[in-house]
């Protein structure tokens, strides 16, 4: 054993010391450089041996043993590598040449005195956490007439709020609107009833929810609406990683008026227990509730099509979901390691296409997956849904979305052995449905407080006048 563990880690170093040698092919002028390809003459900006640092002006072409190369992209992060300028801490400003398509991943990270980069109109994406810690980035210059795409944290660490973008004359707003480049577009910041808010359009007077100073704590409800200096301001977002890490946040309400959940929304938010999703909500995006290990069940709304990479990763408490029939794509480990999901209704006639371990580590036997009648076959020999022992036919027909307004006061839960609907006008007429669509119960209410007798262990969907409810005994 010793030796095959010495030979490990000698192949170990090796591999290292191969990875140090070969991290570029040449330098010229202070900057290193790795080929890409010999046939089209391009070269990728990479590191080397020294730490960049001053006032960087890459060029748009370099010469070496006698051939021209035309500079391409800014090399991103490598398997036991590190990114072209990441962490290159006397680094102040760059510019970076026209011939350049391609900025990857990393590339600037952690640069802490980077205080200026141009970024030419030739730039079409930029690869994720590319500026992430760049601390004293004060100044862009983007000169591309579309928003180059972004990656996942781009900028983050960057103070949105004091940096100055400056684009393009007639490109604001869409600039406005991309993502990774909106949050540096707000016009103003101001706080109401201890939530921070960016205005993103005088014009339009939308805001959008941004984080501040201190965590975000307890019970918060985010209203459609607010007033700020006499104007009333429709909020219509939430900046990304709004919640990040709030570990004492427990409740949170959100506003009809937004239309997605944004990645690393509530990462870690470990005693988040109740959430809603609005209606209106038509993306969840990755990470948005990486560890959110409170949670118990979630309904996911009718009108979101994909669920982001690692979406609910380590949803520990999660016991149920709900997938409308719209969701076409859930990203990878989406729901891995949600080690107590018992029920998956799956409202979608043809399987959603699962991505590397989408259900990893849920208990495959134990969990019941229910999906509409004749799609049981499908979702048997598809990707990351076959694996489920037991795969049930349900009839969903009939069963319609909660109106926001229409149960606003209703309360339907589970409780020992018994279905609890809580404040319903007496008279209103209630049904309680298999997941298979068998009526098991059917009857009125009688007073605010009703209980129906029921089997543990199973799902059950309860009309109550005209509103529906998902329940997990």
């Amino acid at each position: 054993m010793r030796k095959r563990i010495t030979k490990i880690l000698m192949a170990a170093v090796a591999l290292c010391t191969a990875l140090s040698a070969e991290a570029y092919d040449f330098e010229a002028a202070g900057i290193y450089y790795n080929i890409t390809s010999e046939t089209d003459k391009t070269v990728d900006v990479t590191w080397g041996d020294n730490y960049y640092e001053g006032d960087i002006t890459i060029p748009s072409t370099v010469s070496n043993g006698g051939t021209t190369y035309t500079v391409t992209s800014i090399g991103g992060s490598a398997v036991m590598g590190r990114s072209a300028f990441s962490y290159c801490s006397g680094l102040t400003s760059v510019t970076i040449p026209n011939s350049v398509t391609s900025i990857g991943s990393s590339a600037f990270s952690y640069c802490s005195s980077l205080a200026s980069v141009t970024i030419p109109e030739s730039v079409t994406s930029i690869g994720s956490g590319a500026f992430s810690g760049c601390s004293s980035l004060n100044e862009i210059n983007c000169l591309a007439t579309v928003p180059p795409v972004c990656g996942t944290d781009c900028f983050y660490g960057v103070d949105k709020e004091n940096c100055t973008l400056n684009v393009p004359v007639g490109t604001e707003d869409a600039y406005k609107a991309a993502k990774g480049w909106k949050e540096f577009m707000y016009e103003d910041y101001f706080t109401v009833d201890g939530i921070r808010y960016a205005v993103i359009s005088s014009e339009n007077q939308t805001a959008a929810v941004v984080s501040k100073g201190e965590k975000y704590s307890g019970d918060i409800t985010i209203p459609s609406s607010v007033r700020h200096n006499g104007n009333t301001y429709k909020v219509t977002s939430m900046e990304d990683r709004l919640f990040y890490e709030c570990y004492n946040l427990t409740s949170i309400g959100l506003p009809e008026s937004i239309t997605a959940i944004e990645e690393y929304t509530f990462y870690h938010c470990n005693n988040l227990t109740t959430i809603t999703i609005p209606d209106g909500v038509t993306s969840i995006g990755a990470k948005a509730f990486y560890w959110c290990s409170s949670l118990t069940s979630i309904n996911i709304p009718d009108g979101v099509t994909e669920i982001g990479e690692g979406a609910f990763y380590m949803c520990s408490k999660l016991s149920s979901i709900d997938i409308p029939d719209g969701v076409t794509e859930i990203g990878g480990s989406a729901f891995s390691s949600c080690r107590s999901l018992t029920e998956i209704y799956c409202a979608a006639t043809v399987p959603p296409v699962c991505g590397s371990w989408c259900f990893d580590y849920v208990d495959k036997a134990a969990c019941t997956l229910y999906v509409p009648k004749g799609a049981a076959d499908d979702y048997k020999t598809a990707n990351g849904w076959k694996d489920f022992t037991n795969i049930v036919g349900t009839d969903f027909a009939g069963i319609e979305e909660i109106a926001a307004d229409a149960a606003a006061d209703v309360r339907v839960y589970a409780a020992a052995g018994r279905i609890v609907v809580e404040n319903a006008a007496a008279g209103t007429p209630i049904a309680v449905y298999s997941a298979d669509g068998m009526l098991i119960y059917s009857g009125v209410v009688s007073d605010a407080f009703t209980e129906i007798p029921a089997p543990a262990g199973k799902l059950y969907i309860v009309k109550c006048g005209n509103a529906v409810f998902k329940t997990v005994m």
